[in-house]
């Protein structure tokens, strides 16, 4: 029994590594929300809570403001300095009023549904100028009240058609300068994006260098979709021309045919006549 359960023990950490989060709490003020200083935990250590894919907070350190406690933060916010791979889970046992997330240039690679699923005041999210790929349906369905979500210059090829579906109280979604220009926003899905408004939508998914490649590709494609319909043109008028000239070829048959009958008449008709 006790070999079972070390057993399952082991592979549960395999998985999932404990780790200590140690924080700077202090104010910080943001674009979003106005007029409002942020109390919040400024990540400071280095290590694997950011390598690892599964790493679960099991502890906080760090000197709060006068009167304050983990219950009166609001803000998670990543150090420059850090190199972020992946966010750590289990920040709300300590943080569950968090209404901001900020881990912007901070090589983040990858986001999961379980960073933010457990955040149901979570308001702000900025993830700006980073590696992120994906973004799917899962990843904030759990955030009714999201009103900005900046996701601009990271990697991003895909984003699911309903990834935002839930979140009616957008205000401010940033995604330009990714890779999933063409792949996302177009006439035929936009409107299947959802109820946040098209103003906020259209067109925030393009990356400048690619945006001259697909424009060249385009008007290249333009040149040939003429080119073929002069080929397509020329066709026709060759056709035409060798109906004109088989039938022009007929008539003369057709004349050469009698010229060589009334040839061969009068020539019986004069045998005839010396007859």
């Amino acid at each position: 029994m006790n070999i079972n359960i070390f057993i399952i023990c082991s592979i549960f950490f395999s998985f999932v590594t404990p780790s200590t989060l140690n924080c700077n709490f202090k104010y910080e003020t943001y674009e979003h929300p106005k007029d409002k200083k942020v109390y919040q935990c400024l990540a400071t250590n280095n290590g694997d809570i950011w390598t690892k894919k599964r790493v679960k907070i099991e502890a906080i350190t760090g000197k709060h403001e006068n009167n304050k406690e983990n219950i009166n933060v609001e803000g998670f916010s990543v150090a420059s300095k850090l190199d972020v791979n992946y966010l750590p889970e289990g920040l709300e046992k300590f943080f569950p009023k968090l209404s901001l997330i900020n881990a912007q240039s901070s090589g983040l690679l990858e986001i999961k549904p379980e960073n933010f699923k457990n955040f149901p005041d979570l308001k702000f999210v900025y993830l700006s100028n980073n590696k992120i790929e994906r973004i799917s349906k899962e990843h904030f369905s759990q955030n009714a009240n999201l009103e900005v979500v900046w996701l601009d210059k990271n990697s991003i090829v895909h984003i699911d058609l309903t990834s935002f579906i839930k979140n009616t109280k957008i205000f401010s979604l940033r995604l330009d300068n990714n890779f999933c220009y063409g792949r996302f926003f177009n006439a035929e899905t936009e409107n299947d994006v959802k109820r946040v408004s098209q103003e906020i939508l259209n067109g925030h998914c393009f990356n400048e260098e690619l945006d001259k490649i697909y424009q060249e590709i385009d008007n290249k494609t333009a040149i040939i979709r003429q080119q073929d319909e002069k080929i397509e043109t020329l066709k026709e008028k060759i056709k035409t021309l060798i109906i004109s000239l088989y039938s022009f070829i007929g008539v003369i048959v057709f004349l050469v045919i009698v010229m060589i009958i009334l040839v061969i008449s009068i020539v019986v008709m004069k045998c005839n006549v010396r007859a």
